[in-house]
């Protein structure tokens, strides 16, 4: 083989490889399932800098203990990220739980007002046929079952009184 390059700048490239191979071999021994070529730039980074957050590179890694090499930062960021997804799931729960009680003091407050003399000619609620559907998803089931048929769904929608503006 020829070589590219001759004299010192051979030599000290050479001294270089030879220190990188060092550094790699040194982290691989350390790494569980970790092979040469998983050693990266940021691998080793973390392992020098040793700044607390796990070789994944996560200063703010809750799961150091958990992170190892290049394999295992996969899993430290999973695991990062199902925590702050955890913290979404209980904002939500949170904003759900107060929704409920807003929907059950709205409801009590509505049968409360039903009560009084006179709602009930006040309260207009829409119309169901006997399978509970209402006037409005019964034409859009009738529709879609009747495409391009419009005189019969217009016919449907005069039938339902959907017709007829409110006031």
């Amino acid at each position: 083989m020829t070589k590219i390059l001759s004299g010192p700048a051979y030599t000290a490239l050479k001294e270089k490889a030879d220190n990188f191979d060092l550094v790699v071999n040194s982290i691989v021994a350390k790494g569980e399932d970790l092979k040469p070529e998983d050693v990266t730039a940021e691998v080793i980074e973390a392992v020098i800098s040793n700044d607390g957050g796990g070789a994944c590179g996560n200063s703010g890694c809750a799961h150091k203990s958990n992170c190892g090499m290049q394999s295992e930062a996969k899993t430290c960021q999973l695991a990062t990220s199902v925590t702050e997804l955890e913290g979404t799931v209980e904002t939500l729960s949170s904003t759900v739980t107060e929704l409920t009680t807003e929907r059950d003091t709205l409801q009590t407050r509505v049968e409360e007002l039903e009560k009084l003399p006179g709602a009930k000619s006040v309260i207009k609620t829409p119309d169901a046929n006997a399978t509970g559907i209402s006037a409005q998803e019964e034409i859009v089931a009738f529709a879609e079952t009747h495409k391009g048929d419009t005189a019969a769904i217009a016919a449907k929608i005069v039938e339902l009184g959907l017709n007829q503006k409110s006031k």
